[in-house]
């Protein structure tokens, strides 16, 4: 009777007095120690538990993209011709897009392991990084975007500055294939992180944690990375 009447009471309050309510008559809600979701696809892999340091990420990012200015600069015949077409900004794009990936992975990582500890298990989280986030996902997400992009860019045309060599009509395709590989990769995270929210949606109501620090629940590092994520779109 006295469950019923508690009940009753919390049916008929607010949220603020609601979670008055479940701080006096309800314990806080603790993790039973799950394991934490093991996400490491192969462009950030773990090697003898350490992950790969932002130094050589960004290394990594600028490297690709200045090989294809490299690349591009060497195949044309008139050097202008790379300044005149804005050739640089594909380089841009390709290291920023491949940075992007990168950080989205990371914010991914962390919300994995904050919707672990709100929900006490890994059952959500598991199945959206075993099922959607595979390396073989991955790759198949990097070369659908950027073949029919690549595709596109053909159909469309090419500028015929670069018909001057096979060399450096190569390397124009070759830089727009990498900067949409590395974008696709990247829309799979979104678009996963988006699954992962609505499945995890329907139950965040028996998840909440009044007792924590943020004063939300517990709940505000993934808003945060709505807000990241919303920022990539």
């Amino acid at each position: 009777m006295i469950s019923h009447t508690l009940t009753d009471i919390l049916n008929s309050c607010t949220i603020k007095q609601h979670l008055r309510l479940r701080r006096r008559f309800c314990k806080p809600m603790t993790t039973t120690g799950a394991p934490p979701i093991k996400f490491y696809p192969f462009f950030d892999p773990i090697r003898d538990g350490r992950q790969l340091s932002w130094g050589l990420k960004i290394g990594i990012a600028l490297g690709i993209g200045g090989l294809y200015l490299l690349l591009q600069y060497t195949a044309l015949r008139d050097k202008t011709i790379f300044f005149q077409l804005y050739c640089w900004i594909l380089g841009v794009i390709i290291s920023t897009a491949i940075l992007a990936l990168y950080m989205s992975t990371e914010i991914f990582r962390r919300s994995l392991v904050t919707i672990n500890e709100l929900e006490a298990g890994q059952s959500t989280s598991q199945a959206i990084v075993t099922n959607w986030l595979s390396n073989k996902w991955y790759v198949v997400a990097g070369l659908v975007l950027a073949t029919a992009n690549t595709s596109v860019g053909h159909v469309l045309g090419v500028p015929p500055e670069y018909y001057v060599s096979s060399f450096s009509l190569a390397a124009i395709y070759a830089g727009i294939f990498a900067a949409w590989f590395a974008a696709g990769m990247g829309l799979l995270g979104i678009l996963a992180i988006i699954v992962l929210y609505l499945r995890f949606a329907p139950n965040l109501q028996h998840t909440l944690d009044p007792l924590s620090p943020d004063g939300i629940g517990g709940i505000k590092k993934l808003g945060d990375s709505l807000w990241f994520f919303g920022g990539l779109i």
